[in-house]
């Protein structure tokens, strides 16, 4: 079945208020305790994501892209400053906020499709209610006919795609993602990276995605907020010009794609110039 296909039952586009804030950051700075003192690894960070988003985290590696993220989705404490989720301030972790790793976090006992119902127990629906939610879920990541495998039955690719299912079908009105593409091979990778835009126009769920890859985050978003260096830093918010829909591979090969990756890698190869490494280190 073709995502064509599948989208012609996928669950319907969330509508939004243009200008409604889904995470407001204000100040946040986060730091611990390290051997010879404290270690700041984010600082001033000060960003407004907007309902409906793809807003993707870019930055050089210890830049404090999953502490960000750790603390929209209240796993740790910001050290200062505010986080704010849809006007509530975060106090740990929601289901208003679904997390997708980049080690697919299945039970390895359970099926798929029990894996998908797992996420639909604080919903409280009866049982015959999760498995049709949960096989709609399914449907829409392509893996309805593989509802009764076991997790070490499914190339990693599948695997990625489940938890995603997973995710959805906990309806959050977040989804953050932690590299979850990063230990696929390049055409998974791809494939993967145009069924999860596909998805995401058609549910427009607000999405923080975390990425190391700059043509990764071009694709897909339509903000990028490029980080310096640790500590970490906003060094620059990017509105992503990209027309949309862009599901397609084509539009890697644009003059527009091809300018905002050569803006973003000038700006991500001045954090990692040996003057930025003294700095950072004296």
């Amino acid at each position: 079945m073709t995502a064509i296909d599948r989208r012609e039952r996928a669950p319907e586009v969330v509508a939004h208020d243009v200008d409604e804030v889904a995470v407001n950051l204000s100040g946040v700075e986060h730091w611990f305790k390290g051997p010879f003192g404290r270690v700041q690894t984010l600082k001033d960070i000060d960003i407004q994501i907007k309902a409906g988003e793809f807003f993707s985290l870019l930055g050089p590696s210890g830049c404090g892209k999953s502490t960000l993220l750790n603390i929209v989705s209240g796993f740790i404490e910001a050290k200062a400053g505010d986080v704010m989720v849809f006007d509530k301030a975060v106090a740990g972790p929601s289901a208003d906020r679904g997390v997708i790793f980049q080690s697919y976090a299945l039970f390895r006992w359970l099926t798929v499709l029990k894996n998908v119902e797992f996420a639909l127990y604080r919903r409280r629906l009866p049982k015959a209610e999760r498995a049709d939610v949960a096989l709609q879920y399914l449907d829409l990541v392509g893996l309805k006919e593989f509802r009764h495998y076991y997790p070490y039955q499914l190339s990693g690719g599948m695997k990625q795609r489940v938890a995603i299912a997973r995710a959805l079908a906990a309806d959050p009105k977040i989804l953050l993602m932690d590299e979850p593409f990063a230990a696929l091979d390049a055409q998974m990778r791809e494939m993967l990276q145009q069924e999860l835009l596909e998805i995401w126009q058609r549910t427009r769920k607000t999405v923080i995605f975390i990425t190391h890859s700059i043509d990764e985050a071009i694709f897909l978003s339509t903000s990028i907020c490029v980080m310096s260096a640790n500590p970490g830093r906003v060094k620059a918010l990017l509105r992503n010009d990209l027309p949309q829909p862009r599901a397609d591979y084509r539009v890697r090969t644009t003059e527009t794609f091809q300018e905002n990756r050569q803006r973003i890698f000038e700006l991500i190869q001045d954090e990692l110039r040996p003057h930025r490494v003294h700095q950072a280190i004296s």
